[in-house]
């Protein structure tokens, strides 16, 4: 594409300057082109780079050739979504801190990068999480910790939330999928992403 882009300009100047030099210089690369798809052929029959080269007059012209994309990677993404809802029955400040401010905290530490001086971080810690039927995640990280305080009359008077709703977005580290080939049926029971995609289905 970028070999076709330059010679529409290169023929564009050459109609409108008239420079015969531009039309004289692509018609002798069409011409070793040429040469060395011929001589590919010969010696090794039609193969691909053959016909490439076959093509490289047109692309002298201008015209634009047609590759297939090409297959790079596959990705099996999975997060999960966990709500927890923490409700104090009473609102006096000890009932407030044991069911809302200590749990919460001990999210917050699983979530959060761990410092490492006093102007950078390292990773936070790995989780390991299941729901039987659900999902299971052997090895993942939480990226994302949404935290809603309170509501309608969920306050206290000394300003404390009785109910906190706390939204924890979990990411699988290790996520691939694989479909086992029949030729080689041992390789299942090294195909721990499927194993496990089967297990969680089967609950």
């Amino acid at each position: 594409d970028t070999m076709e882009g330059i010679v529409k300009e290169l023929a564009f100047f050459s109609q409108t300057a008239a420079v015969s030099q531009l039309d004289d210089f692509r018609r002798g690369v069409s011409d070793t082109f040429d040469k060395w798809s011929k001589s590919l052929m010969s010696n090794y029959g039609e193969g691909f780079f053959s016909r490439l080269l076959s093509s490289s007059s047109k692309i002298l012209d201008g015209s634009n050739l047609i590759f297939p994309e090409l297959w790079g990677d596959a990705a099996y993404n999975k997060s999960y979504t966990i709500t927890i809802n923490l409700v104090s029955p009473y609102g006096d400040k000890e009932s407030v801190y044991l069911n809302i401010i200590v749990p919460l905290l001990h999210i917050l530490a699983l979530a959060l990068p761990r410092q490492t001086s006093a102007n950078s971080f390292g990773p936070p810690f790995l989780v390991k999480v299941s729901s039987k039927g659900w999902f299971n995640c052997e090895m993942g990280v939480i990226d994302n910790v949404s935290i809603e305080k309170g509501g309608q009359g969920s306050w206290t008077v000394d300003g404390l939330p009785t109910e906190v709703k706390v939204q924890i977005s979990v990411k699988d580290l290790y996520s691939g999928l694989m479909i086992t080939p029949n030729s080689r049926p041992d390789l299942f029971f090294e195909n721990k992403g499927l194993m496990n995609w089967l297990a969680i289905t089967c609950g």
